[in-house]
């Protein structure tokens, strides 16, 4: 008797496993997925000066599907403004080979700042890196933005005005935000020896010898920081940047 329901049984179960690795989805090769290679990029630092010699090192870092890092890989990196292909700056190289630790860097140095009446086509750069052959199919990657600076004088041989600031987004009235006009440089040999801020909140924080200075807001909204720099033979130069506060 038991061998006559032998066969329905080995037939219910071979449909049973059947239903079940039908319905487990596929992994897809872009996107999050665990079994495709990642490609991740970063700059540093992400804000610059556009005045022709700042530079940012762009970062490529590779893994493979278990998390290793992937080295030999080749890669091609490229500039994008306004989202179209374009070179904005110069890059040291677009050929990039990861090392043994998963890592290969480029060096992007900023366009000179614009002619005066001249039109500003934007004031950040996107990098994309593209892994090259059989990879590129089977690779996630991301994109990494530097943000430029416009430098802003007063007169023709006064210093470049320039801060950067951290954190640079989420910034809300809890948080201290710390300034650094480091970035700033004379020109003609002098030195400077004056950091000015206005916080655009009605607060002002005039004579200081060192670059760093942190500050907070009581009450959300858009503020104009400004930064004014004065060399040793009294000429100044500002720069503002506005921080949104939330």
């Amino acid at each position: 008797m038991l061998n006559r329901f032998r066969p329905s049984f080995v037939a219910l179960a071979i449909f049973t496993s059947a239903c079940t690795i039908s319905e487990t989805p596929a992994p897809s090769l872009m996107g999050p997925s665990e079994y495709a290679t990642s490609v991740t990029l970063s700059a540093v630092p992400d804000l610059i000066m556009r005045d022709g010699r700042a530079q940012s090192t762009i970062v490529v870092t590779a893994n493979d599907p278990q998390g290793a890092p992937l080295r030999s890989l080749q890669l091609r990196l490229d500039m994008a403004v306004n989202g179209a292909l374009q070179d904005f700056g110069t890059l040291s190289t677009r050929t990039m080979f990861t090392d043994a630790n998963g890592r290969a860097t480029a060096i992007y140095t900023a366009p000179p700042a614009p002619t005066i009446g001249a039109s500003i086509v934007t004031d950040h750069v996107t990098f994309v890196v593209t892994p090259v052959g059989g990879n590129a199919q089977n690779a996630k990657y991301t994109t990494a933005e530097v943000r430029l600076v416009l430098p802003t004088t007063t007169i023709p041989g006064a210093p470049v005005a320039f801060f950067t600031y951290a954190p640079a987004s989420g910034i809300t009235t809890a948080t201290n935000v710390a300034f650094n006009g480091g970035g700033s440089y004379p020109v003609n040999g002098s030195r400077i020896v004056n950091y000015a801020w206005d916080w655009g909140d009605g607060t002002t924080d005039n004579f200081n010898a060192g670059a760093s200075e942190d500050h907070d807001w009581a009450g959300a909204g858009s503020y104009s920081v400004t930064l004014t720099v004065t060399d040793d033979l009294g000429q100044r130069a500002s720069t503002t940047q506005l921080i949104t506060v939330g």
